[in-house]
């Protein structure tokens, strides 16, 4: 086909295209596709509450029809400017859906943080900034030891119950970060007292990450801790992020576990009763592996009601507490010879480790529902322990039983 033919064809296509942009029939010549430009309305109420390594972010999403979601960004040095795109090297997208809440965790108390919330629409538009500061702060944490329950097993379980129910039941508003069961949790070892143990501990399970230590009544002849094992199998604990291990496969007699409270990263460290060597190597392993988490201990027996270090406590202490630096605090129940004692020792690179006991198990109802609670300031380096009964709703307030320690070194490690 010629060139010249061509050219009526080129020229219908021509018409074509016309009629497409221009529109058919009577109508106007001139159409066009409206583009939405306009911006939504910004978030409002939005708000920023500081907390222990946490800020709460709350706000209320506009209204507009063509609302789509949220877009939240985190600076350390300065506020966003652009949902897509950072400010700064420090500057991420921390949120965004349609809630209008979120907590962002694991921050750094005593920094400042800087945050800008943007709503943007079904088109990509987005609205004017809202913006927040607020630096996380250290706030008091409590750790909870509860002493020998080994006759609320026996005789008692709603008392044992009703301690751990109420430690799930205060852990927010107390900020409970931890439970440390001093051993006996049972005093004859048996399958109907060790369902009342597990019964009561596992009410903690999801709320508050706890320890259990091994008594001298919660074993057989040889160390025969399979009963203990079989209500409290590793299989169990080893589905929570917070637990960390065990000395033995399958045995929780000697184990550790993790948390974070008050700025600093812990570790919470349970023996056996009467540790063997090989536990103690074990352990120590455990500890050098972790040279930036301060230790916890809890143990059976280490310090008496005369406020001194058993034989076996000796044992613990020139094999593991002394040695380490980031070594803080111990507790242990075992002794009926009186309800508490208190051993604080400098160790080999001059910490101060605080030793604590307490055991209640010869009062009326095999303890009066009595634990200690140890809140912990790291601002001021102190630790308020307390002894509480929730069965009788009033504390303990003898000297031994409800005293402050001091110039304790509870920061952060480096």
């Amino acid at each position: 086909m010629t060139a010249g033919k061509r050219l009526p064809a080129l020229a219908a296509a021509i018409l074509v295209c016309a009629a497409l942009f221009s529109g058919c029939g009577g109508g106007s010549s001139n159409s066009s596709v409206a583009v939405d430009s306009v911006p939504p309305s910004p978030v409002s109420g939005f708000s920023a509450v500081a907390n222990d390594c946490v800020i709460s972010l709350t706000w209320a999403n506009p209204a507009d029809a063509d609302f789509g979601r949220v877009v939240v960004r985190r600076g350390v040095s300065g506020f966003s400017r652009n949902p897509s795109a950072p400010s700064s090297a420090d500057d991420a997208v921390i949120y965004s859906g349609a809630a209008q809440a979120w907590s962002d965790s694991g921050l750094r108390n005593g920094s400042s943080y800087y945050y800008t919330a943007f709503a943007i629409d079904a088109a990509g538009n987005y609205s004017a900034p809202a913006r927040q500061h607020a630096a996380c702060v250290y706030k008091p944490f409590v750790l909870a030891a509860l002493p020998d329950t080994q006759y609320y097993s026996l005789d008692y379980p709603a008392v044992f119950s009703g301690q751990t129910q109420w430690i799930a039941d205060n852990a927010a508003a107390e900020n409970i970060k931890f439970v440390f069961h001093e051993g006996d949790l049972t005093h004859n070892n048996s399958a109907s007292e060790w369902a009342n143990a597990q019964a009561a501990m596992r009410l903690l399970d999801g709320v508050v990450p706890y320890a259990v230590s091994i008594g001298n009544h919660d074993d057989g002849p040889g160390r025969d801790t399979s009963r203990f094992n079989a209500y409290f199998p590793v299989s169990h604990y080893e589905t929570f992020n917070h637990f960390g291990g065990v000395f033995e496969a399958g045995k929780l007699d000697n184990a550790y576990c993790y948390f974070s409270a008050g700025g600093a990263d812990w570790l919470a460290l349970s023996l056996e009763f009467d540790p063997r060597d090989a536990a103690l190597a074990w352990a120590r392993g455990v500890v050098e592996g972790h040279p930036n988490r301060r230790v916890i201990l809890v143990t059976h027996a280490l310090v008496s009601p005369s406020s001194e270090l058993s034989s076996i406590g000796l044992n613990i202490w020139n094999n593991l507490l002394r040695l380490y630096p980031n070594i803080s605090l111990a507790f242990n129940g075992h002794y009926t010879a009186g309800e508490s004692g208190l051993v604080s020792m400098s160790g080999d690179h001059g910490n101060i480790v605080h030793m604590m006991f307490a055991n209640y198990q010869d009062l009326l109802l095999g303890g009066l529902g009595y634990m200690r609670l140890v809140k912990i300031d790291p601002l001021t380096g102190t630790a308020e322990v307390k002894t509480y009964s929730n069965l009788l709703g009033e504390f303990k307030t003898d000297p031994g039983n409800q005293f402050t320690l001091s110039n304790l070194d509870l920061s952060a490690i480096e």
